[in-house]
């Protein structure tokens, strides 16, 4: 578990075979030399899966800095957005922020277009059920759940709802085209196509800024809804690994999530969101090592670990990268 400041990067090897669960922080340009690491843990000769868990800058922010990332990856796994169903609408709000992202270069968000050029047959969309079979681990989708009444909450369509108002205008002055909510033939391949061919897009200056300022404003909405739409992945049935990863997954998916009964105990769970989010379904889970990234912005306001990772739960060792920095576990 590296220490890349505020952000999440986790390398399991099993036989000299690799699975990276992110590579971002929130402030790439301090922690280039985690890339340099990463590439150094992995031989020339073998590959290694990548796991992206959500859309927040700060999980794949330093796939920019790698310098071999074609031969260091055999596939790149996303969190899928629905076309429809329950998450739709939220799912179409977080589309349209990506390519007015994409389009007004704002944050490290225009990374994205990046890393689906370079790999665009080895993009890998995901949802409940499906399986990951990298590092030679077989791991199984835990969510998102795009048939879960949890992605049809008041709540998320009223931000959702605000996100799409604010920015489908601003796409339709660009001459930006997105479905509508009749269209279903809008698939994530038209998505991660749509969203290359606005990385080559030139705007003035004027209104790029006139759109970043939209962003920011907006931004938090988003990372509300990114976070719900977390890939949490754990064991499938007949894997001899025994991870579980929850992303930043948000409290009330933490109380639903149908988590796999293991015996014994996890080998490794890594806490959600930093460890300052926790639900029901983790009480009484064990695991041999409770992994949590840093949660600390470099500035005074922190946010302590939750309570229920400390008591709730039975872990052997708790690694933390904010006390400990780079943890190593053999």
């Amino acid at each position: 578990m590296f220490d890349v400041g505020h952000g999440d990067c986790v390398l399991l090897s099993n036989n000299a075979k690799f699975l990276l669960v992110d590579i971002g922080a929130r402030w790439p340009r301090w922690y280039q030399h985690v890339a340099r690491q990463v590439e150094a843990s992995v031989p020339p000769n073998n590959v290694c899966g990548l796991v992206v868990s959500h859309y927040h800058w700060d999980h794949y922010s330093l796939f920019r800095t790698l310098t071999r990332p074609e031969g260091l990856f055999s596939k790149i796994y996303f969190p899928a957005l629905p076309v429809a169903g329950p998450g739709w609408a939220a799912g179409q709000a977080m589309r349209d922020f990506l390519l007015a992202a994409t389009l007004g270069r704002f944050g490290y968000y225009a990374i994205l277009p990046e890393v689906f050029r370079r790999f665009r047959s080895r993009i890998v969309s995901c949802q409940k059920g499906e399986r990951i079979s990298e590092g030679n681990m077989d791991l199984l989708v835990l969510w998102p759940d795009f048939s879960s009444p949890l992605l049809r909450t008041k709540r998320i369509i009223r931000t959702a709802t605000h996100v799409r108002q604010t920015i489908e205008p601003l796409l339709k002055r660009h001459n930006i085209p997105f479905p509508s909510e009749l269209t279903d033939d809008y698939t994530t391949d038209a998505f991660l196509d749509q969203l290359t061919d606005l990385r080559y897009r030139e705007m003035g200056e004027e209104s790029m800024q006139a759109l970043n300022r939209v962003l920011g404003e907006i931004e938090h909405d988003f990372r509300g809804l990114a976070d719900t739409f977390s890939l949490a992945i754990g064991p499938a049935a007949d894997s001899t690994q025994r991870p579980l990863f929850l992303g930043d997954l948000p409290d009330p998916v933490l109380n639903r999530l149908d988590i796999p009964q293991v015996e014994g105990a996890y080998d490794v769970v890594k806490s959600a969101h930093h460890g300052t989010r926790f639900g029901r379904k983790l009480v009484g889970l064990t695991t041999r090592f409770l992994l949590v990234s840093r949660n600390r912005y470099e500035l005074p306001r922190v946010k302590d670990v939750h309570r229920g990772y400390l008591y709730d739960m039975n872990s052997h060792l708790r690694l933390n990268t904010e006390c400990l920095g780079t943890c190593l576990i053999r």
